[in-house]
């Protein structure tokens, strides 16, 4: 009965990521991007200063350098991202969106709507918070087995604590942030993530 259960779940997250999927091209096609060009115009608007560059965006989109490298070249060709020298480091170079860049990012920003409406008309909220919190567990177990090359998530940091509170609802910590973590408050995509040993 368990394996027929976990068949069931990843096919049915994988046709939720064949949506996610769809969506993406879709939206990405209306301005006149790929999924990745989108993607990274998105993060682009999104990262903090340090993360402006092809290799952190490399490794935050888990995709080759060489394939970002491209994407933000015709991200440059069609004005959308403009290249600026780093005031802390002459030698290196920041992306930066412009204002077109932004105006089609904001365009961007409903691409996975349909999605989030339907896991709102199909969940409880209280449903949706422990389907949430339970996935950067099983992100985390997918890099662990090796499937998954980039989890920046609280599982698989090494600032993660997961019992520091047993009892509470929320019992990991945060040693970084100082701050107890629970389920719901796990991150997907933590800015300050640290691979664990």
């Amino acid at each position: 009965m368990t394996d027929e259960v976990d068949r069931r779940l990843t096919f049915a997250l994988e046709r939720v990521g064949q949506a996610l999927r769809t969506l993406l091209r879709t939206a990405a096609a209306a301005e006149s991007l790929t999924p990745v060009q989108a993607q990274l115009l998105l993060r682009l608007r999104a990262a903090p200063a340090d993360q402006r560059a092809v290799t952190p965006l490399a490794r935050w989109a888990d995709i080759t350098q060489p394939t970002v490298s491209d994407a933000v070249a015709a991200l440059v060709r069609k004005g959308l991202v403009a290249r600026r020298g780093d005031p802390r480091d002459g030698r290196a170079t920041r992306l930066v969106p412009t204002a077109a860049g932004r105006a089609a990012a904001r365009r961007l920003d409903g691409w996975d709507e349909p999605v989030r409406d339907a896991l709102a008309a199909s969940l409880s909220p209280a449903e949706r918070a422990e389907f949430a919190g339970r996935l950067p567990v099983l992100l985390g177990a997918l890099h662990r087995a090796g499937v998954l090359s980039v989890a920046r998530t609280c599982p698989t940091c090494q600032h993660f604590r997961p019992e520091a509170h047993p009892g509470t609802a929320e019992p990991a910590h945060c040693a970084l942030l100082d701050a107890p973590l629970g389920p719901a408050t796990f991150r997907l995509d933590c800015p300050d993530h640290q691979p664990a040993a």
